[in-house]
């Protein structure tokens, strides 16, 4: 499978990559098993891009994750996403947190459950109104490259205001509408220009389908 150079932090990840969300959560009853062997023919097959999140069971998701691909830890690239909080014993119920102090609990969370000593993609999901962006990035920035390579946003409204991340991730519909319709993908302008570095649009769902969380 191709692979394609993602941000400037050094990820090298194949073109299609697996979100496992469906697996702990939103699709029905989980089947760990299937679930692993899933990933494990991904990998076969040339995946090494794998998509997790906190609130994905809640955490569960990322525990199935570490656990598929602790033997290949080396080969792979692991994204995983923190900021929209979800209560195990009320997992319908949510909020968005962006302060620092939760962000610093949320890394270190990922980090155990994925059973790993980095994340390589670490994604805002969610952007807290009542904080602002730097905020809990400038707290990810100083711990980047010891807790995580590259740090991004998830369907992230962009304005000239904002300083864009290492990584963009492009809002979902749109790249779904793009992808199935193969036109080329120009960057949104939030990526470009001064202080901004290369960015990479990431798909939530490029070949259709029920839209991801």
């Amino acid at each position: 499978m191709d692979t394609i150079a993602l941000g400037r932090q050094g990820l090298e990840v194949s073109r299609q990559g697996l979100g496992c969300m469906g697996m702990s959560d939103f699709y029905g009853p989980r089947d760990d098993a299937e679930s692993t062997a899933t990933i494990h023919r991904a990998l076969e097959l040339g995946v090494t891009f794998f998509d997790t999140a906190d609130m994905y069971g809640p955490h569960t998701n990322e525990v199935l994750v570490g656990h598929a691909l602790t033997s290949r830890r080396d080969e792979v690239v692991i994204a995983t996403k923190f900021g929209i909080v979800r209560d195990s014993d009320y997992p319908a119920k949510r909020a968005v947190n962006g302060r620092p102090e939760y962000v610093r609990a949320a890394c270190e969370g990922s980090l155990a459950r994925l059973g790993v000593s980095h994340i390589d993609l670490y994604y805002q999901h969610r952007v807290d109104p009542d904080t602002p962006i730097g905020h809990g990035e400038g707290l990810c920035s100083r711990t980047s490259g010891t807790r995580f390579r590259a740090l991004c946003g998830s369907r992230r409204r962009t304005d000239p205001g904002n300083q864009a991340p290492s990584v963009s991730r492009r809002e979902r519909g749109r790249a779904r509408r793009r992808a199935d319709r193969g036109r080329p993908r120009r960057a949104r302008p939030g990526c470009t220009g001064p202080g901004r570095p290369l960015c990479r649009h990431v798909a939530g769902q490029p070949l259709g389908g029920r839209r991801p969380v």
